[in-house]
């Protein structure tokens, strides 16, 4: 136990104090924190200008307090005084590692006007600056954040700090001053400090009012009034940010590192090492070092120079990193082009061949640096050589730290990717069919490799079509083609070439891909994106020439077809009704309920039978958990006043509120009026997060029993996003979610008439003679600045049109009375098909407007016909889509190696004389928007020329790559584009683009030299995510408002109807009830549901239950069927409810099979026969269960409805039971407790583990009152994956280490993290029944990444008054401190050993801590950032009011988050290593055998502690040191 304060002697805090401020240096290398600069202007009393060692040049500026009298800004600051300049410039800071600068500023003096500062960077050594932006300097004193944009790696930062309203003359009368200024850097993943050995920067903590101190544990961070400044009127310590969201977006995959090399003397060459050869250069300690102090690969010699390494497998790589300095630093300087550095690669098939990726020019690395390299496509092989190259030997250069990493994939691994001599099509195969071709080994042009091919030269008509695939996760499909060259005949004309198309639930295709006839004369890798509209469970690829002159002719090839993709995260799924089961609390998606209960017996329902009924005298809420609500667009539910609830009275309403921070302010985002009964809420953009509270709350009552009101059926729905194109699906009137109505004309598939806007298929095509118009439904265009579409009128096989004939684009907002006109389309201008965007008025930007097309009139059928196609809602970001003279630094970060020109030689958009982005120079070749609000963004439009159509040609591997990146800027690939003719491509955005801050960039990965491989980009714009009417999930309970048709989710009934008055209820009120004569067939069925998410169906049931009802007969069994055809009418049973099986009603569980998992699936009930009015039956309840989603969603403890088998996330257990009876408990009340004879076991069903990192479970091994076990009568965890009949051993729980409950976590190995791991707890042997007893309980699967950790020790004066302003707040903000908010405001932990062994809150009294408590904090998904940071803060105190910290850890969490006991430890500030709980010994591992008061031990022992213990040392009776044993392995 730690001792209570003691505070020393003032000689000895004075001391401590010079000490600490002594080691608390500005100028110390901070990086490793996240902190590239840091000045509080305290470093030296005598100081009177900023330190040299952290700024370059100061004009104007000395080191003073003359405003701090002010209180505002503590001790000393820059002071800006000088009478004609005032400048402070920093030190040149790396540009790949800075993210942000932050000051604090105030205003002292102004004889007149405001103090205007700015602040500005430099990337080429302060020879010009960019400005950031200008600030007003306040009087009152204010903090200033600002994130910098991405930088080249090769380049330095300079940070300037200018006033730019300087009045000359009067600098007495006019002096503002600057303090704690900070130019951040990439933060650290944790932090640790124990205080006992402060370095250089604190260890990632500032403070204000402490020193370090000694304690009783080494020493602790002590805030006493010796230790604060007279000045300060509050204390606080405070953390550098911390990157705790080190989570992998879903479907990404994780970096891994697949090469890493640090030179050292054991670098050796050769066959048996990475490394084949060196030249002109050795590995030794250099006079110019690249990375770190030690050896480097130094090149100094006058032989040619080079390294490389022996081929490396590098299949699944695509990112090379090394450090590099070229003449400079030491070494010899480099004056011509010839010094420049190739870096290169070889393939196996051709090693003496190089080819350069990418060329360090010799003057852009005089300083060491980081640089990244992309692999190439074709560099990615199994057995690829990696050179660096220097042509000439006048100069030095040094490489070290060479890293090569990447990511794998999310394939869609099952689809034979090449052809082969066994390739078949038909029914049995991936392939439907092919026409006008065959797979051959010998074709005239190979598209792949030198085997078979797909090869087209036959007459008829020529494609290749896949069976209907699965491609909901799937992104791209990539193959590789050669049409009409390399031996092939040439393909003379466009209309030769070959389109790429997809068809889903028709025989209808749509164009995705147009591949261009003299495009791919060579054989050509191609990359296609598929649509949203494409990425569905049943689609057909299919490739097609468009025409060919027969036999021999326009031949063409492909091969190698592979489908990629990622999974995209969806809503998590909320329980939409009450029931008597409902809890509130941790273990439950509903956080709290006052002013009511949940109850079947409300006096007024909103929706079936259990109800939140609120009635009693207390403020009346009801409050949701945090939720994931980021891909959420509208929350519904049912609502209930009056109607046998005493009514509520004017002012009674009950509003909608939403907190997206801790719960701790509410935001009102709907309010319910007393007559209203249904309600659908459009959550705003701000909502839309990771961890949003709901809430409902009557604003008042009159007291109990009075204004009562009832709530029910909850759902959230995700946004319905504007379809761009027609199709056979598009609907009108209430049924259409987008299209109101349409008139003079109808959608159609454009095959059947020449009249056609955009591509093939689908189109909304006029030729009727009643008036032509076509309008959308009221949609939500707040973020909308323009609308583009194609259209087409008269000509094009479309009649011709007169004047009177032109078309008007309309809109319509509540405001108007009738529509008011956007443009008009002129009839003569529109005989081609044609893009038009039509920019909206700041009236049309409103929640509610309503889009119109109208023709003005029309000489009846078959005349002056029009067709419109391809509609899409332009985002408004502030971004230009064309280029000007100017490049706008509003819009555009920047640009290097082109330039903004309208004499280009290529034009992407526009023709000549027209501005293009053009890329043609020696420097890495990129251009990059500024940071941009796409959190409405759908996806990316732009206009690409690449190596064609006047530009110099381009390789395979000189492509441009898309990427965007949020802050801090981690890009990553949304399309790779190859040599294409100027060509407009769409990309969808992931969602993790989709952020309030998202850079956009276009990035060459390599070209031979200037002037090479020439591209540029136009015409770029973003479309918007457009919300038209939603669709209502599910509706899970019968009712009188009950519909079947088109307009309800139920298609038909047959011989029943929908009644409260039953002979037999399943469920609930209303039943789905079944009694007719026997003529009528009884059935109910569904309209065709999207089932692809969904895992299993529920419903309750009876039948034939006696009485009014009669028994049911043999043959007179309900059957469950689904149907996926578009009529309903070929039916699959699923299940067969058996006739005396079903007596009283029950709940039934059908498990989905994979052929129902589909996005139009229709399920149906049907009675095999009955007899007339008897066998009668009823169904309510009716629900779809979603796929487990493993973590959070997985049942963690037993319970009375745990079951086990298909229908459950348990497979099967032996040798036990779960019971609430067991003779020892490992967590709760019901275990799997295990004491019966044969094999004891239980296990899970085959899970996704995929995104799993942890396995978290309590357990107990003949504890309590359990028998005890013996030697050998262990418990052993173990994994297979489903096709495995094997099991792998993960852990052996030794018998006598577990005999109290204890929680053990297991990282789990990469082979059991697969889509289908079973994991299984074993009992290795045991003596009988009753004997070797064990429990198990609170199972959970976490993926590790996200689930943080704060612990910190605490100590407060045991005198100190319990004033409030005296309370340690413990806050964090995610914004650089711009705000900051508590931690914790609740007990609100995630799982219910938080409550048990964490503190509940973040406001810490005087009255609890007169000793040294332990404190440890789960953080929830809000704290989570990538830069978050804590506080510890008392803003106010007294002499007696002292307080201290110690072992401060923020990361990871700690095994079983430490069970209580013991700290959290890492070896080492922001390194991947292992965290591990308690002890006295940094948390280092066993040591087997060990002594103990005089016996030798061989294994964990629990003598003397109260959980399993081992020494750390041989000997602990001399030594003294050790350690947890759980914590030693994981």
């Amino acid at each position: 136990m730690r001792q209570s304060l003691v505070l020393p002697s003032l000689a000895t805090v004075c001391l401590l104090a010079l000490i600490a401020g002594s080691i608390q240096a500005d100028t110390a290398d901070c990086t490793e924190y996240g902190v590239l600069l840091r000045d509080d202007f305290e470093a030296s009393p005598a100081r009177k200008s900023p330190d040299n060692r952290q700024w370059s040049e100061t004009h104007g500026v000395v080191v003073n307090n003359t405003c701090s009298s002010r209180g505002v800004l503590a001790g000393k600051s820059a002071v800006f005084n000088g009478r004609y300049r005032r400048t402070l410039v920093t030190r040149d800071l790396a540009s790949d590692v800075i993210t942000a600068v932050r000051l604090d500023a105030i205003s002292c003096f102004s004889f007149s006007g405001s103090v205007i500062a700015q602040l500005s960077y430099s990337t080429n050594g302060g020879i010009d600056y960019r400005q950031a932006k200008n600030f007003t300097v306040s009087s009152f004193g204010s903090s200033m954040v600002y994130e910098l944009p991405s930088f080249p790696n090769d380049a330095y930062v300079r940070i300037r700090l200018r006033e730019v309203s300087l009045f000359t003359g009067i600098a007495d009368y006019h002096t503002w001053e600057v303090d704690n200024f900070v130019v951040y850097g990439k933060p650290p993943l944790s932090l640790a400090t124990d205080f006992d050995t402060v370095a250089a920067c604190n260890e990632g903590l500032t403070w204000i009012g402490s020193s370090v101190q000694p304690s009783d544990d080494g020493n602790a961070l002590i805030f006493t009034s010796s230790t604060s400044p007279s000045s300060s009127k509050e204390r606080v310590a405070s953390t550098v940010p911390i990157n705790l969201d080190s989570s992998v977006p879903l479907g990404s995959g994780k970096r891994q590192i697949i090469f890493a090399h640090d030179f050292s003397s054991s670098t050796t060459f050769g066959r048996s090492s990475s490394w084949k050869a060196i030249s002109g250069g050795v590995i030794t300690a250099s006079r110019c070092a690249a990375y770190g102090t030690d050896d480097q690969a130094f090149f100094s010699g006058t032989s040619s120079r080079f390294i490389e390494t022996n081929p490396l497998d590098l299949e699944h790589a695509d990112k090379l990193d090394f450090w590099i300095v070229i003449g400079g630093s030491g070494c010899r300087y480099a004056s011509y082009n010839g010094e420049d550095i190739s870096v290169e690669y070889a393939l196996e098939n051709n090693p003496s061949s190089y080819i350069r990726m990418h060329l360090l020019e010799h003057n852009m690395y005089t300083k060491p640096q980081l640089v990244s390299v992309r692999l190439p496509f074709l560099a990615r092989t199994s057995r690829t050589t990696i050179r660096w190259r220097q042509t000439y030997d006048n100069s030095e250069w040094s490489l070290n730290h060479v890293v090569i990493s990447g990511v794998h994939p999310t394939e869609f691994s099952s689809f034979p990717a090449e052809f082969s001599s066994s390739t078949t099509f038909g029914s049995f195969s991936y392939w439907a069919a092919i026409s006008g071709g065959q797979v051959s080994s010998r074709p005239d042009c190979f598209a792949y490799g030198s085997g078979y091919q797909a090869f087209f030269y036959q007459s008829g008509p020529r494609f290749i079509k896949t069976q209907p695939l699965d491609l909901r996760n799937i992104e791209t499909v990539t193959f590789w083609i050669v049409i009409g060259g390399s031996g092939c005949e040439v393909a003379e004309s466009v209309n030769k070439s070959v389109v790429v198309e997809y068809a889903y639930h028709s025989s209808n295709f749509r164009i995705i891909e147009f591949l261009k006839n003299d495009g791919y004369q060579n054989n050509q890798y191609a990359e296609v994106f598929l649509p949203l509209e494409a990425r569905t469970a049943s689609t057909t690829i299919r490739w097609r020439q468009l025409q060919h002159d027969g036999y021999w002719n326009d031949e063409w090839s492909i091969n190698n077809i592979r489908f990629t993709g990622s999974v995209i995260p969806v809503i998590e799924q909320f329980s939409a009704d009450f029931t008597s089961s409902t809890t509130f609390g941790s273990q439950s998606l509903w956080a709290r309920i006052s002013g009511g209960s949940v109850t079947d017996a409300a006096k007024c329902r909103a929706y079936g039978v259990n109800q939140a009924f609120f009635s009693q005298s207390e403020e009346r809420f009801i409050q949701t958990q945090p939720l994931d609500l980021r891909s959420a667009a509208y929350l519904h539910f049912r609502i209930a006043f009056g109607g046998g609830c005493e009514p509520a009275d004017s002012g009674e309403s009950v509003v909608v509120e939403y907190s997206s921070s801790q719960n701790s302010t509410f935001i009102v985002m709907y309010t319910v009026e007393p007559h209203v009964t249904s309600v659908s809420v459009l959550l705003p953009l701000s909502a839309r997060t990771a961890s949003t509270a709901i809430r409902w709350r009557q604003m008042k009552h009159s007291g109990k029993n009075l204004d009562e009101w009832s709530l029910n059926h909850i759902t959230f729905t995700r946004p319905s996003n504007f379809p761009s194109y027609f199709s056979s699906s598009t609907a009108f009137g209430e049924s259409g979610l987008y299209w109101s109505a349409i008139s003079g004309g109808n959608v159609s598939d454009s095959y059947h008439h020449p009249c056609r806007a955009y591509g093939y298929g689908y189109q909304a095509f006029f030729d009727q003679s009643s008036p032509r118009y076509i309008r959308t439904q009221a949609l939500d265009l707040q973020s909308v600045r323009a609308i583009s579409f194609w259209i087409v009128l008269g000509g094009s096989g479309c009649g011709t049109a007169t004047t009177q004939e032109s078309i008007v684009v309309e809109y319509w907002a509540p405001q108007y009375s009738t529509f008011r006109p956007l443009q008009y389309l002129s009839y003569n201008s529109y005989q081609s098909p044609q893009e038009v965007e039509v920019a909206l008025p700041i009236a049309a930007q409103a929640a509610s407007t309503t889009i119109q097309w109208r023709q003005l009139s029309n000489r009846g059928s078959g005349l002056a016909q029009w067709a419109l196609n391809n509609i899409k809602f332009i985002l408004d970001v502030n971004f230009p889509s064309n280029f000007t003279a100017s490049l706008q630094n509003q819009s555009w970060a920047s640009i290097s190696g082109g330039f903004i020109t309208s004499s280009s030689s290529c034009y992407a958009f526009g023709g000549p004389g027209s501005y293009q982005a053009f890329f043609s120079g020696w420097q890495d070749r990129y251009i990059a928007t500024q940071p941009l609000d796409l959190r409405k963004a759908e996806e990316l439009v732009f206009w690409i020329v690449l190596g064609i159509d006047g530009c110099n040609s381009a390789s395979f591997d000189e492509s441009v790559v898309v990427e965007y990146a949020s802050l801090p800027l981690n890009f990553k690939t949304m399309l790779t584009v190859y040599r294409r003719w100027p060509s407009r491509l769409q990309i969808p955005l992931p969602l993790d683009a989709q952020t309030p801050s998202t850079v956009i960039r276009w990035r060459q990965l390599a070209f031979s030299s200037g002037g090479d491989a020439e591209w540029a980009i136009n015409g770029v714009y973003f479309v918007a995510e457009v919300i038209g009417r939603f669709s209502e999930s599910f509706p899970s309970d019968f009712s009188a408002s009950t519909t079947f048709g088109d307009f309800s989710n139920w298609a038909e009934l047959s011989g029943g109807t929908i009644t409260e008055h039953s002979h037999c209820h399943s469920y609930g009120t209303y039943q789905a009830f079944f009694s007719s004569n026997r003529y009528r067939e009884r059935y109910i069925r569904t309209q065709p549901l999207d089932l692809r998410k969904m895992k299993e169906l529920t419903f309750w049931f009876v039948l034939g239950s006696g009485g009014s009802c009669n028994s049911a007969e043999r043959g007179e069994s309900v059957v469950v069927e689904f149907a996926t055809s578009a009529q309903n009418h070929s039916f699959t049973t699923m299940n067969q409810l058996g006739y005396n099986a079903y007596k009283v009603s029950k709940l039934v569980k059908v498990a989905l099979p994979a052929e129902a998992k589909t996005a139009s699936t229709a399920i149906q009930w049907r009675q095999l026969s009955h007899s007339g009015s008897n066998d009668k039956w009823s169904i309510n309840h009716v629900a779809f269960i979603p796929e487990v989603l493993l973590g959070k969603n997985f049942p963690s403890d037993f319970s009375e409805a745990i079951t086990f088998g298909q229908l459950s996330e348990w497979g099967s257990i032996s040798g036990g039971s779960i019971t609430s009876t067991a003779k020892c408990n490992a967590y709760g009340v019901y275990q799997a407790f295990f004491n019966q004879s044969g094999v004891r076991s239980i296990q899970t069903q085959p899970l996704d583990l995929t995104e799993t990192e942890l396995l978290i479970f309590w357990i107990i091994i003949g504890g309590g009152q359990c028998d005890p076990a013996e030697g050998g009568e262990s418990v052993v965890v173990e994994y297979t994956h489903s096709n495995r009949a094997n099991f792998a051993l993960l852990l052996t729980l030794v018998y006598n280490a577990y005999r109290s409950s204890r929680p053990v976590t297991i990282k789990l190995p990469s082979d059991a993290r697969k889509r289908a791991t079973v994991i299984r707890w074993r009992q290795l042997k045991h003596s009988n029944r009753g004997l070797d007893e064990w429990a198990l309980n609170h199972v959970a699967f976490s993926s590790g990444g996200r689930e943080k950790f704060l612990q910190f020790d605490l100590i407060m004066e045991k005198s100190a008054q319990d004033v409030s302003s005296y309370d340690i707040n413990l806050e964090y903000s995610v914004d650089l401190g711009q705000k900051w908010q508590p931690v914790v405001t609740a007990c609100n932990p995630t799982t219910s050993l938080q409550c048990k062994t964490m503190m509940p809150f973040s406001v810490y009294k005087s009255v609890l801590f007169h000793s040294w408590a332990r404190i440890q904090i789960k953080l929830d998904d809000a704290v989570i950032s990538s830069r978050t940071q804590f506080r510890y803060k008392q803003p106010s105190f007294s002499s007696t009011a002292n307080w201290a910290i110690d072992n401060v850890y923020i990361g990871n969490s700690c095994p079983g988050d430490c069970s209580g006991h013991g700290k959290c430890i890492i070896t080492a500030v922001g390194k991947a290593q292992s965290v591990v709980c308690g002890g006295n010994d940094d948390g280092r591992a066993c040591t087997f055998p060990f002594f103990f008061n005089g016996i030798q031990y061989y294994s964990c022992i629990v003598r003397g502690r109260e959980h399993p213990w081992c020494a750390t040392t041989s000997n602990y009776d001399t030594d003294r040191r050790w350690g947890y044993c759980e914590n030693m392995s994981v």
